[in-house]
């Protein structure tokens, strides 16, 4: 069924392909502006097909509940990139049949307002998309090593970071625009991952001239370095959807795919001959990268993950008290001397640790639960304690109450 799904998404993009591989072939016969012409009339196409996609969506006018308005998406998306990639021939096509422009120019804009006035929030995801495709195309093929480096390790460190289980996990209590913080450092991440590599490919297969083996050998290692990014955070939601007993067909990357068919679609219709292959290939790769990735987080257990950081952490602590008489007050005195940094726990993807350490005790703890598809039910699990713990509440009661608020 889901496999059908991706078919369903992918069919616009082969109508496109196929649109580019005909113009391809009559460029030798036809005037250079054809190419310009025929993008402008197929992103007029599709905003039309997606406005009425949207408009007369029986469940509501929202591109969430509809798989054929998320399959034009993306073609959208690639059409508006390519034309914003060409101002020059933009142009020169404008001056040479200003009437014709002037009517696709304001079919687009009419369209456009009335994506506006059907969902506004499909109206934001088609101008950011676009805008920032075109940006990151712009700066991976302009944009020397040093630069191209720098934002695929920027892109890794922001995946890493702000995914969490293997570093770090966001505090429940943090201020909101710490919250707004870590979506924008994702979303960043995450477009940097998917769409600088069709870039950095293009930057080394532009020409039907020979390649550098050299070059691109580096931009490959580049390339290597962001998919790994998205693996990394795909493997987590898929080891946190598992625990939580989501179905595995929920957190198939469908955003993923949908990203990386649009970078796939600037990839082919800019290349010539049989590099345009390239495009497609890098789309199944991507897919194929993020569902694997998924996979493997799915049978990886994070109750299994949490009980052997915990058992890391009490040693750490054991340790820690027999060298000075006590136990720590606070987890964060154990680094780096017991432990180089303190291993989150992981049922859960946000809170942390649960502690209390005094002179002769400690207890320590994490959110635990049982779950099921439709419902969760949140508790605080004891790891290990020592000595008589004080009464009153801990940090895990808090934590446990605003996690069962939440469903």
């Amino acid at each position: 069924m889901y496999g059908q799904l991706f078919c369903c998404f992918a069919l616009p993009a082969v109508v496109l392909g196929l649109g580019a591989w005909w113009i391809r072939t009559q460029e030798q016969q036809s005037p250079p502006w054809r190419r310009m012409l025929f993008l402008l009339i197929m992103a007029a196409a599709a905003l039309i097909v997606l406005d009425l996609l949207i408009w007369t969506n029986p469940y509501g006018r929202e591109i969430s509940s509809s798989l054929p308005a998320f399959g034009v998406l993306p073609v959208l998306v690639a059409l508006l990139v390519l034309i914003l990639n060409e101002p020059r021939e933009f142009a020169r096509l404008w001056s040479t049949h200003k009437a014709l422009m002037a009517a696709l120019v304001l079919v687009i804009a009419v369209a456009f307002g009335l994506l506006w006035l059907a969902e506004q929030m499909t109206f934001y995801i088609v101008t950011i998309l676009t805008v920032a495709l075109a940006v990151i195309w712009l700066v991976g093929r302009r944009s020397g090593s040093a630069v191209l480096t720098l934002l695929s390790l920027l892109s890794l460190g922001c995946l890493i970071f702000t995914t969490g289980g293997a570093f770090f996990t966001p505090s429940l209590d943090g201020p909101h625009w710490s919250r707004t913080v870590l979506t924008v450092m994702t979303v960043t991440g995450m477009l940097l991952a998917i769409f600088l590599p069709p870039a950095l490919l293009y930057g080394s297969l532009r020409d039907e001239t020979a390649l550098d083996i050299r070059r691109l050998g580096w931009r490959l290692v580049l390339v290597a370095i962001l998919w790994s990014g998205i693996a990394y955070q795909v493997f987590w939601d898929g080891v946190w959807s598992s625990a939580h007993a989501r179905a595995f067909e929920d957190h198939l990357p469908f955003a993923h795919y949908l990203l990386s068919l649009m970078a796939g679609l600037v990839l082919a219709f800019s290349l010539r001959g049989q590099r345009r292959w390239v495009g497609p290939g890098y789309v199944i790769l991507v897919t194929a990268i993020t569902t694997l990735a998924l996979i493997w987080g799915w049978n990886v257990s994070a109750f299994e993950i949490t009980e052997q950081r915990a058992a890391r952490l009490d040693q750490a602590i054991t340790g820690f008290n027999r060298d000075n008489g006590r136990y720590p007050a606070s987890l964060a005195e154990l680094t780096p001397r017991y432990l180089p940094y303190i291993p989150p726990p992981v049922v859960v993807n946000q809170g942390g640790w649960c502690y209390q350490g005094g002179e002769d005790t400690y207890r320590l703890g994490y959110v635990s639960g049982q779950f099921t598809y439709f419902e969760s039910d949140f508790f605080a699990e004891t790891y290990a304690s020592a000595g008589e713990i004080p009464k009153g509440s801990w940090n895990c009661d808090q934590m446990v109450a605003q996690y069962n608020a939440s469903q």
